[in-house]
């Protein structure tokens, strides 16, 4: 939980690389190389840190602190040289996830079976209208969008970690006509603004001689 993030819990950490480890083989689809930021936090123990690292390290994944926040530039230079590295790396041609030709349900089966490992995908008879009207008019090609809580790989925002035995429910979908993709709805979500009721810019104070405080 939230209010238990501050005292150190290396189990609970231990607990969440499967997501990590779930992300990571979404990214190994594609043939590229991948580098681990772990975006560090004052409260965050060296003993969570190393066991981050050392999980990566066993799975032959790089991976560097992103210290930024506290310490600037200073904080990204290891992170950086990583992924100067791994980007001189050569690469095959990318894989794509589905065909431009596949039917947008197609498209959606593959990238929530492939990437956020669901059983399946079901959309409600709402959606299914709005798709077949996109489609009588050419839009059924075009790619695919999704709009997907952050909080877990499934579309149900208290399933953490790694969840399993879960279907993806489309509930609508939108047309990007002038960017060319469809936007696939699942669950309820603010997509935008992407800021909080109440950014923390609002809290922010400058004083006269430049000193910032908030």
């Amino acid at each position: 939980a939230l209010a238990d993030l501050i005292p150190p819990d290396v189990e609970a950490v231990e607990r969440g690389l499967e997501n990590l480890g779930a992300h990571l083989d979404s990214a190994a689809r594609f043939s590229r190389p991948v580098v681990v930021a772990v975006n560090q936090f004052h409260t965050d123990h060296p003993d969570e840190l190393e066991t981050i690292h050392r999980w990566c390290s066993s799975r032959g994944v790089p991976s560097a602190p992103a210290d930024i926040f506290a310490r600037g530039g200073e904080g990204a230079v290891e992170l950086a040289e990583m992924v100067a590295a791994s980007a001189a790396e050569p690469s095959p041609p990318l894989p794509f996830l589905y065909s431009l030709d596949d039917s947008a349900e197609e498209k959606l089966w593959k990238i929530c079976t492939g990437i956020y490992g669901a059983d399946g995908v079901t959309l409600t008879p709402e959606a299914r209208a709005r798709l077949d009207g996109f489609a009588r008019h050419g839009y059924d090609k075009l790619p695919v969008c999704m709009a997907k809580t952050q909080n877990s790989l499934s579309d149900d925002p208290l399933k953490l970690g790694k969840p399993r035995g879960f279907t993806v429910t489309i509930r609508d979908f939108e047309l990007a006509a002038g960017a060319g993709f469809l936007v696939a709805l699942s669950g309820k979500m603010l997509r935008m603004p992407a800021l909080p009721k109440t950014p923390a810019a609002e809290r922010i104070e400058v004083s006269a001689d430049g000193v910032i405080s908030f």
